[in-house]
């Protein structure tokens, strides 16, 4: 069905909403999952997530709620189960067309597109690499995240963060990315092209650093400031 993709995606958000339960504070910006359980659930919504920005959905997230709500009950719903599939079968088709006209353009449009802020499909994600400390109990002793904003602690007056850029559609190392500090004197990128960097954050301050390959871009904003003085620094992706 060519509406499969979205309605499996749904269908795994309800699932992670009925498994969740409360969950501990977040800690350094990274939300603590202390089971299995709650594992399981945020990767569901984690995936969820990913897949409707992915395919540039845009979302009513109290709506999207309300819907949760009204399924999990069974009481009365808004809509009927073949509006439903209808609403998703437009949303694929339109995913689908975005993407075919994406691919077909020259590379000289789609760069267009990306400067523009319009969707790529198959564009770049950007990982950053947790604290020893927030990775235990994972396997090879590494975990990357991708939020939306990271944050991390420095070492001092400096603050170190390791990111890696993957494309999305294929999930592998991207090993012709470059990155573009807009201030080099304040995030100092090494090397300055690959799949893996080191981001050295130097001062206080805001910058961003621009990642490209084959067309593709992300563009990363970075902030900085001390407390207590050491160095905090705040990476959001756009």
């Amino acid at each position: 069905m060519r509406n499969r993709s979205l309605v499996v995606i749904a269908l795994g958000l309800v699932a992670a909403t009925a498994c969740t339960q409360k969950v501990s504070p977040p800690k350094d910006g990274v939300l603590q999952l202390k089971d299995g359980k709650e594992k399981a659930s945020y990767a569901l919504g984690m995936n969820f997530g990913r897949q409707l920005r992915e395919r540039s959905v845009q979302v009513d997230e109290e709506i999207v709620k309300r819907g949760l709500t009204d399924a999990l009950a069974g009481t009365r719903m808004a809509l009927t189960d073949e509006e439903m599939r209808n609403l998703l079968a437009v949303m694929q088709r339109e995913y689908n067309a975005r993407r075919a006209a994406l691919n077909a353009a020259p590379p000289g449009d789609r760069s267009q597109r990306l400067a523009t802020g319009q969707a790529d499909p198959a564009g770049l994600s950007v990982a950053f690499k947790l604290a020893p400390r927030l990775a235990r109990g994972f396997y090879g002793g590494e975990r990357w995240v991708s939020p939306a904003t990271f944050k991390k602690v420095g070492e001092g007056k400096t603050c170190t963060v390791e990111a890696r850029v993957e494309g999305r559609t294929s999930g592998t190392g991207v090993g012709a990315a470059t990155w573009t500090a807009a201030d080099p004197e304040m995030v100092v990128v090494t090397p300055g092209a690959g799949s893996d960097v080191k981001l050295l954050v130097t001062r206080p301050g805001e910058s961003r650093v621009r990642v490209e390959q084959d067309g593709a871009s992300k563009e990363l904003s970075v902030k900085a400031a001390y407390q207590k003085n050491v160095l905090q620094v705040a990476i959001t992706s756009r």
